[in-house]
């Protein structure tokens, strides 16, 4: 009949396992360390939209084809908003609650290429808060001088969301804790036009 020995640790294993426990231990709080703040990665967004997107021709296709191209890689951004996103439009002074508006709900890379596309970035930005919510506020241009065709969408059959889109001056990207939880497009205030 074999006889079972017990194991009995080694002088290595006992020197090797506190010293495992305490790698596993310093790796967490360093990765713990080195997260990001959410202030960080609203900067990183606000960066990536602005390198991805810039100013051209509001007429240029071919420069709106490449910034789809280079939106759909803003990995802060999507690694934030998730599997849905929120879209439509905002009034500041109504808040920034989605429950206040009648959103759109997009994949985040179908609403990048065919909508985030369309503006461009001025690389100004502004981060406040505002209730529960943080709020990147991107300054922004619409391209508003392509063909009817280069839109994922006929704004101008209209009139009044067409004109929203042309009057559009920044977008906000609104998080709730470090989650993307809708996106604004925000028209310029007029002081002439009385309130709605």
């Amino acid at each position: 009949m074999k006889e079972f020995r017990h194991w009995r640790p080694t002088k290595w294993a006992a020197f090797f396992t506190p010293l495992f426990f305490c790698l596993l231990c310093c790796g967490s709080a360093h990765a713990a360390a080195t997260k990001p703040s959410l202030r960080e990665i609203q900067e990183r967004i606000a960066k990536q939209f602005a390198e991805a997107s810039p100013l051209a021709d509001p007429g240029d296709a071919r420069a709106r084809d490449a910034a789809a191209a280079k939106l759909v890689e803003c990995q802060d951004f999507l690694t934030a908003v998730g599997e849905r996103l929120l879209w439509g439009g905002c009034e500041p002074v109504k808040g920034y609650d989605p429950r206040t508006y009648s959103l759109t709900e997009f994949d985040p890379l179908v609403w990048l290429k065919l909508y985030g596309s369309t503006l461009m970035f001025t690389g100004e930005h502004e981060i406040k808060t505002n209730g529960l919510f943080s709020v990147l506020e991107l300054k922004a241009k619409f391209r508003s001088n392509l063909d009817p065709g280069d839109y994922p969408y006929p704004f101008w059959h209209s009139p009044k969301k067409w004109q929203a889109y042309l009057d559009l001056a920044s977008l906000c990207v609104v998080f709730r804790d470090e989650k993307i939880v809708a996106v604004y497009r925000v028209a310029e205030s007029d002081p002439t036009k009385p309130p709605a």
